[in-house]
């Protein structure tokens, strides 16, 4: 990790002192060389490292992108951080503190300057900006998103338009976005825009189900299963996700277990099973390195699911 800051850091260096036509292909070599990189953070299962390893870098990337600010990889790659970030470090924060329980990781300084209001503006601040950036990467190659996402009368044709190649700036629009709405569930404004994110998620699975861990799965299997009937809700839409997901990720990707817990078992109230998941998320042990990072975060999660069992279920 250290040797890819780095690395940046020399190229940024570079950028500096070089020629527009030098300086646009060092950034590019850089966004490819990030790009391809960016799995040595989801590697790492060391949360409080990882933390204060990312911000450094999506500030560096956001200097790369004032010298070339069409460049879709670095769009798509900041878009990715900020949606990673905001998730994995404050979303997961922000559940802890509402439930009124510890996060694991958190050390004794760092809690004394936590609380709801300014964890949630940070999240929301995060999600904001990576679902900006991805929009930004999308328009890129469709001039036009912005608009034809706007009206009732080319919303659909326009997602139906993207092709494969549009999915990472297309889920990462989408996953962002999903994360701002669930997070301002009583603004007009927010739930407004719901249905992009479903939509974006939908064309998502048809077009590279295996995304990001079948990412777009793991986010329909919340969308359907964290909404009532009357809201767009369906139980056994977001199981069928969850059966699409774990056939595509395997037993040891744990995210996939704690949704299934969080967003299928505790709505219809099975919280025999609903504890026997989390206890075996956290005590589940694999050598694949492949999801560290979410894993852990996973597993802390289910304990402070597990703390508050009481508040979940009725007795």
């Amino acid at each position: 990790m250290k040797s890819v800051v780095r690395i940046l850091s020399i190229a940024l260096i570079s950028c500096c002192f070089s020629s527009c036509s030098i300086r646009n292909m060092v950034i590019n070599e850089v966004a490819q060389i990030a790009e391809n990189g960016i799995s040595a953070f989801e590697n790492d299962d060391d949360l409080v490292l990882t933390e204060k390893a990312l911000p450094a870098n999506i500030k560096l990337f956001e200097v790369l992108l004032e010298n070339q600010p069409e460049n879709y990889r670095l769009l798509t790659l900041l878009a990715r951080l900020y949606g990673s970030y905001g998730f994995a470090f404050f979303e997961s924060r922000l559940e802890a503190l509402e439930l009124g329980i510890s996060y694991p990781t958190e050390d004794a300084a760092c809690c004394r300057e936590l609380n709801i209001e300014t964890t949630r503006e940070t999240l929301d601040r995060y999600f904001l900006k990576g679902s900006e950036y991805a929009l930004r990467a999308l328009e890129v190659h469709h001039k036009n998103s912005r608009e034809r996402m706007r009206k009732v009368t080319t919303v659909d044709l326009f997602f139906r338009s993207l092709a494969k190649e549009d999915v990472p700036a297309l889920f990462w629009y989408g996953f962002n976005l999903g994360g701002y709405v669930n997070l301002n569930r009583n603004s007009v404004k927010a739930i407004s825009k719901a249905h992009l994110a479903e939509k974006a998620m939908l064309r998502v699975v048809e077009l590279d189900p295996g995304y990001f861990h079948a990412g777009g799965h793991l986010f329909l299997l919340a969308y359907y299963g964290s909404r009532t009937t009357m809201m767009g809700g369906n139980p056994e839409t977001a199981f069928m996700h969850y059966q699409k997901l774990k056939r595509l990720t395997g037993k040891d990707f744990l995210l996939g277990e704690l949704y299934y817990a969080r967003y299928y078992l505790y709505p219809k109230q099975e919280r025999e099973k609903f504890e026997k998941i989390l206890s075996d998320i956290i005590k589940y042990r694999s050598s694949s390195k492949r999801y560290r990072l979410l894993n852990q975060v996973a597993a802390n999660r289910a304990s402070v699911y597990l703390q508050s069992v009481d508040y979940f279920f009725d007795e």
